[in-house]
């Protein structure tokens, strides 16, 4: 019986067995080789043997062992009939072949881990290669067999094949889901594709499984466990790996990184030095060490120590480590090359390793690669979305690439994550000063908050910058208060002093320039001379001192402060630019060229390309163009064609230098318009206004083109837009630019608006002056003077015309009365004595030509005033004739109506005067019927006397009071006075409207003439005449057509008639019945042309219809409408009072 540490070898033929020792393995593997062979051992001997020689690190010995059973396997079988010679010789049955596969995975595996290790990648590649080769072989025996299957999804893991690997574990698993290896090998799958909670998850499937399996199975725990954030259980599983296995390096080292987590440093290099005497090579416990001593500033330590990490390790993940270790080591001593160097090796080694991705980004970042910085630090992001480091780095970057939108989301970012990030603050702060004011305000505010609440003190520089934002928003006061925190800061942290050190020398000089803006030159100019006599090399006190004395028209004193700024520094860029400055101020082109040529040429190699001395120097070229002689053709002079070239070649000096220089652009356009390429100035103007919409100069310069071309609308809105932007361009010169366009477009009144209002703003500009009396001149010019007919003005506009160019003369006196050095200056502008003296030479003209102007208007309006006051006394004639007229017919209108008012009560006293005399005869006839009547019945019946009493007295009472109702055979009736008038019924009655016979006062008068008749049979010759509307009224003529009858042409009647009063101006000869106010034509029967006290509207003749209209009571007339028929065959209908 073999103990457990030899191997039996069965003696072919006999029970005999030969023992070999593993720890006795021979050291020529040939041996082993002879024996097997001369005793046909079986299959699994010859791999027993091999792993042994494994197991003790002789792999070749391993390799060599096993090489004689593959060749057997691709010799042909001797006798023909197997299929090889292996089974010629070990036989064919299922389990040689089982042992056979056994053989061709082991090789496999031998060569996938020798790939493994390999840090060649051609050698990799082939070893990987090999492992293939032997697992395809394996499966051609068995393709359902588990370990091949499983070693195959290893071997694609090893290769980087995490999905084809996760496809062959998922069908080793189906087809043996208790397959430990396979669930390792998932779960290491699971863990390298960052699915931690899964491989956590198989890793205690395999405990399930194999209660005991081997203790670096505990390692995928802890590892699993950490990247979970699961500390503890990480822990104990180490720990428990330890128990098992006191020897392993792999849990030591992870034991000792969760103690350097936890700062259990001393706990944690224990471990580690427990590693190293365990094996001094291992990769990983060398790399904690790296660290170790990184952290300990002993960076040159370090560094060895991740070098022998680097090249004793074949995993990429360690080596890539390794590497960051190195590079920041050289990163912390400043070796930016050979970091560079490194932190590329580690992403290459292990590209998905954040920490050496920002490295390489910092080191971009320090080279100015911007955009390869922006990758690294990209990826890091990807990996890391809310690390504020990389959040807070790519937003300096993007600001920095131009990229502001970006950097505003990333910054912002940052102070959402971490809003007590001073520096994130102070980043968006300075963000924000190029476009937003107030948010870079905001953000200053924020910073100065946190430091404050943090319990630190808040620097000068944020206080001074403070104060400027304030400054510039115009809260001057607040501003004040910032630079006097900021000075205090900086003595309190200088030690004491007001100006002590720079922030507080930048906090007084800014305070000084906060009073100088306030108008308090004086003690702007006393601060200035406080900080020179602190620091008496301070130039930009000297060049402030300098503006204060230009500001006060003191010319020569801030030439003086020029020359001693620059000779405390004599290259100083600024001072030279500051005396260029004041010479173009004082119009001394050639002393402002030498200044500003000074700076390119004398300032250092600095200032050998300074953007803002090449544009000056470029706009001396525009501003300083005679003109000279031309050349033939009309071109322009040569001269100026000359500067303009130059120009040109300074500004695109500048665009070299800057290509986003909106200064150096717009001057470029300017040259354009200049040479009469309008189009393309235009064009150049309005990509200018697109691109950069502060740049005020290329709107002024677009308007003014617009003007140019008569495109008045669009240059006046340019210019109203530059003024409601605040714009800093200068009030005045764009009053005048506005003014011009006013009066080219002819809008006299809106430029002289302009124009006073930009005096108003510089009072002492003589330009101002000159424009304005030019538009005053225009003004005064007659309508019409430049083209067709002459058209005359009125005495007021010619008295105001005079005025304005009287005006216009004064001014241009006073252009001319200017100081020299004033007047000097608006020459070297264009307002040269010639123009003056031009316009004013017009003036004079003008008011020569007005006088003469001024004599016809006096005339044509003396001649107005006259012509005015004749019509107005004929108008008052005309009116009083009207009003005399008036008067004379009004007096006549009342007369007439005295009259007729009179003669209306004439007729009314005869008319009852008349009824009267009607009444009393109607009575007597009454009686005398009655008495006639007693006296024919006393005759034919004889009666009592008191029965005769009764009837002739209910007789007389009848004929008293009835009132027209129909009598026996051809006796009639008495009238009373209700018969001849009607009662206060019967004109009750009238005065509605109806259409029937005894209604009205018209049915009264035909019952009238009826009774009439019939009782003056008797005595007609004894009657009185006919009384007529003659007889009544008097000789009143009616209207045409409508004259009454004369007495003596009516037809005489038998009957005595009754006469009724018509309106004597309305009526015509109307029918009987009613009385008729209108037109008719009719019968002969009665003449009623006159009716008093009534209207009436009616149709006489055959048919009429009339409304009548009566006054109820005695003496008066019925009111109302009625259809009746008489004598006179009529019909009327009338309304009467």
């Amino acid at each position: 019986m073999a103990s457990a540490g030899s191997i039996l070898i069965p003696v072919q033929g006999s029970e005999e067995v030969v023992e070999v020792g593993i720890d006795e393995l021979p050291d020529d593997v040939n041996d082993v080789i002879d024996i097997l062979q001369a005793e046909l051992a079986p299959i699994e001997l010859w791999l027993r043997f091999a792993v042994e020689y494994y197991k003790q690190g002789r792999t070749e010995h391993f390799k060599t062992l096993l090489q004689p059973l593959l060749e057997l396997e691709q010799q042909p079988a001797k006798n023909g009939q197997a299929e090889n010679e292996l089974y010629e010789n070990f036989g064919s049955s299922k389990a040689v072949k089982d042992a056979f596969i056994q053989v061709l995975n082991a090789m496999a595996a031998y060569h996938m881990a020798q790939a493994t290790a390999e840090r060649d990648k051609t050698k990799k590649a082939k070893g990987f290669e090999a492992a293939r080769k032997y697992y395809n072989s394996a499966q051609k025996l068995d393709v359902l067999n588990g370990e091949t299957m499983v070693g195959d999804a290893v071997l694609q893991l090893a290769m980087g094949h995490l999905e084809r690997a996760t496809t062959a574990l998922d069908a080793a698993t189906n087809f043996n889901a208790s397959s430990v290896p396979a669930l390792l090998a998932k779960a290491a799958a699971k863990y390298q594709a960052g699915k931690y909670e899964e491989a956590l998850r198989l890793y205690r499937e395999v405990f399930r499984v194999n209660p005991t399996p081997p203790p670096a199975v505990r390692l995928g725990i802890a590892y699993c466990a950490a990247r979970l954030k699961q500390p503890e259980l990480a822990r104990k599983a180490l720990e428990r790996t330890l128990q098992l296995q006191p020897d392993n390096v792999e849990a030591l080292t992870a034991l000792a990184v969760l103690g350097q987590n936890d700062d259990r440093v001393s706990e944690a290099l224990g471990l580690l030095k427990q590693a190293y005497n365990l094996e001094p090579l291992h990769p990983a416990m060398l790399n904690q060490w790296a660290n170790h001593y990184f952290f300990k500033a002993q960076y040159d330590k370090a560094r060895a120590l991740a070098q022998h990490a680097f090249r004793h390790s074949a995993s990429e993940a360690i080596r890539g480590e390794s590497c960051y270790h190195m590079a920041r080591a050289f990163h912390a001593q400043s070796d930016h090359a050979s970091a560079l160097q490194w932190y590329s090796q580690a992403v290459k080694e292990a590209p998905d390793f954040p920490q050496p991705q920002f490295g390489l980004g910092q080191m971009h970042f320090v080279n100015n690669q911007y955009e390869k910085a922006m990758a690294c630090f990209e990826k890091v992001l990807a990996a890391h979305p809310d690390n504020v480091d990389t959040l807070k780095i790519l937003g300096v970057l993007c600001a920095l690439t131009e990229r502001r939108a970006a950097a505003l989301e990333k910054l912002t970012r940052v102070t959402e994550l971490c809003p007590n990030d001073v520096g994130a603050w102070l980043e968006l702060a300075k963000l924000h000063e190029r476009s937003s004011l107030p948010a870079a305000y905001k953000a200053y505010e924020k910073a100065a908050y946190w430091l404050k609440r943090g319990g630190r003190p808040v620097p000068a520089d944020i206080l001074n910058n403070l104060g400027v934002l304030r400054y510039k928003l115009g809260k001057l006061e607040s501003a004040a208060q910032a630079y006097a925190q900021a000075n205090k800061a900086a003595a309190s942290a200088a030690g004491g002093g007001a100006v002590a050190d720079a922030s507080s020398v930048s906090a007084s000089f800014n305070l000084a320039v906060l009073w100088e803006a306030r108008g308090e030159v004086e003690r702007a100019a006393e601060a200035y001379k406080a900080i020179l006599k602190e620091h008496p090399n301070y130039t930009d006190a000297f060049i402030r001192l300098a503006a204060c004395a230009r500001a006060r028209g003191r010319y020569d004193e801030a030439a003086a402060w020029m020359k001693l700024s620059l000779s405390v520094d004599p290259l100083c860029a600024d001072s030279w630019s500051a005396l260029g400055n004041l010479r173009l101020a004082e119009n001394d082109w050639r002393g402002a060229d030498h200044c500003f040529k000074k700076v390119l040429q004398k300032c250092g190699d600095a200032h050998k390309k300074d953007a803002y001395a090449t544009l000056a120097l470029a706009n001396i070229q525009l501003d300083n163009m005679k003109q000279p002689s031309k050349e033939g053709g009309g071109g322009l002079p040569k001269e100026m064609v000359a500067k303009l070239d130059k120009a040109t070649e300074l500004y695109r000096k500048v665009l070299q230098y800057e290509p986003n220089n909106v200064y150096a652009a717009n001057g470029l356009g300017v040259v354009c318009a200049r040479k009469g390429r309008l189009n393309e100035a235009k064009a150049i103007f309005m990509q200018l206004r697109e691109l950069s919409p502060d740049c005020d100069a290329a709107r002024l310069n677009l308007a003014q083109l617009h003007s140019r071309n008569r495109e008045y609308s669009s240059a006046l809105n340019l210019y109203d837009k530059v003024q409601r932007r605040g714009s800093s361009a200068d009030a005045a010169a764009l009053g005048t630019l506005e003014g011009r366009a006013y009066l080219e477009a002819g809008k006299l009144a809106d430029a002289r608006r302009v124009l006073l209002r930009a005096l108003r703003q510089r009072p002492h500009e003589l330009s101002a002056w000159f424009n304005l009396a030019l538009v005053l001149h225009k003004c005064a010019k007659p309508p019409g003077r430049d083209g067709g007919g002459k058209a005359a003005r009125s005495l007021e506009e010619v008295q105001r015309a005079q005025a304005d160019v009287t005006s216009a003369l004064a001014l241009l006196r006073a252009v001319q009365g200017a100081p020299a050095e004033r007047r000097s200056k608006a020459e070297a502008a264009g307002l040269t004595e010639a123009r003056v003296e031009g316009l004013k030479g017009k003036c004079v003209a003008l008011t020569a030509e007005m006088a003469a102007e001024h004599a016809e208007a006096a005339r044509a309006h003396g001649e107005r005033v006259e012509a005015r006051r004749v019509a107005d006394e004929r108008l008052a004639r005309l009116e009083a004739e009207r009003r005399e007229k008036a008067e004379a017919a009004e007096a006549e209108r009342r007369a007439t109506e005295a009259r007729e008012a009179e003669m209306i009560l004439q007729k009314k006293a005869q008319l009852e005067q008349q009824l009267s005399l009607w009444r009393e005869e109607e009575i007597r006839e009454a009686e005398a019927a009655a008495s006639e009547k007693r006296k024919k019945r006393a005759r034919a019946e004889p009666q009592s006397d008191d029965e005769d009493v009764e009837q002739d007295d209910a007789a007389a009472a009848g004929g008293a009071q009835g009132g027209g109702g129909a009598g026996g055979g051809e006796e009639e009736e008495a009238m009373d006075d209700e018969d001849l008038f009607g009662s206060d019924d019967d004109g009750n009655e009238g005065g509605g409207e109806g259409d029937g016979e005894n209604e009205g006062g018209g049915e009264v008068v035909k019952r009238l003439l009826k009774k009439r008749s019939a009782a003056g049979d008797a005595d007609a010759g004894e009657q009185a005449e006919e009384v007529g509307e003659r007889d009544l009224v008097g000789d009143e003529g009616g209207e045409e057509g409508g004259a009454a009858a004369a007495p003596e042409e009516l037809p005489v009647r038998k009957k005595r008639k009754a006469t009724v009063i018509n309106d004597s101006d309305d009526d015509e000869d109307g029918g009987g019945g009613g009385y008729n106010r209108g037109s008719g034509s009719g019968g002969d029967d009665v003449d009623m042309s006159e009716v008093v006290m009534g209207e009436g509207e009616g149709e006489g003749g055959g048919d009429g219809e009339g409304d009548n209209e009566g006054e109820s009571g005695d003496g008066g007339w019925g009111e109302g409408e009625g259809e009746g028929e008489g004598e006179g065959e009529g019909e009327g209908e009338g309304e009467g009072e």
